[in-house]
């Protein structure tokens, strides 16, 4: 990876980073640069967005990476879930969880900036995510109050 792909990587892959760390929960570690490899043809715009993921690849990429779908059977497809109750019970239930958020997550941030997250936690108050950033580093964010969910837009990606 060039040093000008890296830094475009740490701006616009967070879905990539993402599918790269629910590889690894499932202790089926891949690289940056293993994944780049293998799916950096999937890239929105890889001379200027290196790293940019149209979320309709996830299915095909987690297949792929052997994530687990429901029933821990391979992802056919993914569903976008925007009902936090239901996005808590599909995952208690072991489902893989992205989750789509379309304002800042920064506390007190309402400008608009999309954003993809694996969720960490879920419960009836609150949910908690692990989320790339874009200096390069990766973030367990202090979990929000369920009124962030709908404040921040945000909806589960879930691995079906």
């Amino acid at each position: 990876m060039t040093p000008q792909e890296e830094a475009q990587f740490k701006l616009f892959g967070c879905i990539p980073r993402c599918l790269i760390q629910l590889a690894e929960r499932i202790q089926k570690p891949v690289t940056k640069e293993e994944f780049c490899n293998r799916f950096g043809h999937r890239f929105h715009n890889p001379k200027t967005q290196y790293g940019l993921l149209n979320p309709d690849f996830i299915p095909e990429i987690a297949r792929a990476l052997s994530l687990p779908g429901e029933k821990g059977t391979p992802p056919k497809d993914i569903s976008f879930v925007g009902d936090y109750d239901q996005v808590a019970t599909l995952h208690k239930t072991g489902s893989m969880v992205l989750v789509e958020s379309q304002i800042n997550l920064n506390e007190g941030a309402t400008d608009p900036l999309g954003h993809c997250s694996v969720l960490h936690a879920i419960d009836a108050q609150t949910f908690t995510l692990w989320t790339p950033s874009q200096d390069g580093n990766d973030y367990i964010i202090p979990p929000f109050q369920r009124s962030a969910w709908a404040e921040k837009k945000c909806r589960g990606i879930v691995l079906i």
